[in-house]
């Protein structure tokens, strides 16, 4: 069975080739890391009764995620201060998927008053509702805010060195311009913000663009050193740069199938698919190694690159697919959580394995024979041949003792 695999795999390895390179082309443009989606839907099914619920309610109430900026200064109730709050109130309602924004420049002081018929009435009234320029105008603001029950300790601290700023977003499209919408808010605040006054960041919204920021960023930092660390790695195998190169090329074609067929498959780049990446290049390495070491051997003994190529599909298409197989299958018992995410990075990294099990038999052997062989012998063979042969003669001499020390 093997034999027959091995022969139409050389048989057809350039075609193979050409239909896996048009496939890089076509999914490199879906390999996109710079997006981190972390909706709840990431978390919880759309089908889920919880979220459906939750829905219901949502559409009904209004939804709970939001962003909370606290203003902290001295000069909080002064013409300055309470003149900055409401222009970047103002700001602020202007920003795409913005809904409504609760402040003191939005605030209402309701207080009892009597009526023109002599009976208990109620005076409603902006907290703001006079030129701050005004001689005691911000002072009196002070006052009216601390004196309200509604406002104090709730839109203003008790001091009046601290108030609150609440946004609310229209929840149908503020995941796809979350980002934006952040970012914006954040130069509203922070370039303008007066001398001594502070700006501080809460809210749903807030730490989900931090963590996807994080997220991103951490990708963006250990993908780089993680892919230095086994170019280095490689090379000091087998000092040899141009298989070096061949193994890289090889790995960065398998993660952009993997990604692409991620997001083919409906799925989206969130925090645990973030580790993708990485685990690729670690799960692709170890099938290509074992493939390029038995070529060149195989090249060495024979001076055939045809019989390499055939020899090493048919000798490691068992073991490649067992291992690949079961941990495919290890990964893919993932899709049994109720976690959305959690079950797309079981399934994208089961598909990832097997994409770069079919890579290595027929992309990495299809690309050694366009190489020049290698002259020499490589270093790990002279170095860990011997003793690994020694190992193996003692483990089949003596396997009770193996058993009992293992």
């Amino acid at each position: 069975m093997t034999g027959w695999i091995a022969e139409h795999t050389f048989r057809f390895r350039y075609p193979l080739t050409v239909v896996i390179l048009i496939g890089f082309v076509l999914l490199l443009p879906k390999t996109n890391f710079t997006e981190i989606d972390n909706d709840i839907s990431m978390w919880i099914a759309k089908d889920d009764p919880v979220f459906q619920t939750y829905e219901r309610f949502r559409k009904e109430f209004g939804g709970q995620r939001t962003l909370m900026i606290a203003l902290k200064s001295d000069r909080l109730f002064t013409g300055e201060g309470l003149e900055f709050v409401r222009r970047i109130t103002e700001d602020i309602k202007r920003v795409d998927a913005v809904e409504r924004v609760n402040s003191l420049a939005t605030a209402n002081v309701v207080r009892a008053a009597a009526g023109a018929d002599g009976e208990g009435d109620i005076e409603v009234r902006a907290l703001l509702d006079e030129p701050l320029d005004r001689p005691g105008a911000p002072e009196r603001v002070r006052q009216r805010a601390l004196d309200d029950a509604f406002l104090r300790g709730e839109l203003v601290s008790n001091d009046g060195s601290v108030t609150a700023i609440l946004i609310s977003f229209d929840e149908d499209r503020i995941d796809d311009v979350r980002s934006r919408v952040v970012d914006r808010i954040h130069q509203i605040v922070d370039l303008g913000l007066p001398p001594g006054m502070l700006a501080f960041y809460n809210g749903s919204i807030e730490i989900s663009e931090t963590y996807n920021r994080i997220t991103l960023s951490n990708t963006m930092k250990l993908t780089p050193p993680i892919l230095a660390l086994t170019i280095g790695a490689i090379y000091l195998m087998f000092r040899s740069w141009r298989i070096t190169g061949l193994l890289i090329v090889a790995v960065i074609v398998s993660g952009v199938w993997t990604m692409g067929l991620f997001v083919l498959m409906g799925f989206s780049y969130n925090v645990l698919a973030s580790m993708l990446p990485a685990l690729i290049i670690i799960l692709a390495i170890a099938d290509d190694v074992h493939i390029v070491q038995h070529f060149n051997h195989e090249l060495r003994e024979s001076g055939s690159k045809e019989h390499a190529f055939k020899s090493s599909v048919q000798h490691l298409f068992a073991p490649l697919l067992g291992a690949s197989g079961t941990t495919a299958l290890g990964l893919l018992s993932l899709a049994t959580s109720n976690v959305v995410a959690v079950r797309s990075f079981g399934i994208g990294s089961a598909v990832g394995v097997m994409v770069d099990f079919v890579m290595s038999l027929v992309f990495v052997p299809t690309l050694l024979m366009l190489l020049k062989p290698e002259p020499g012998t490589a270093p790990q063979e002279r170095y860990l041949v011997g003793p690994m042969q020694a190992v193996a003669r003692y483990s089949i001499r003596r396997p009770k003792q193996v058993f009992v020390a293992t």
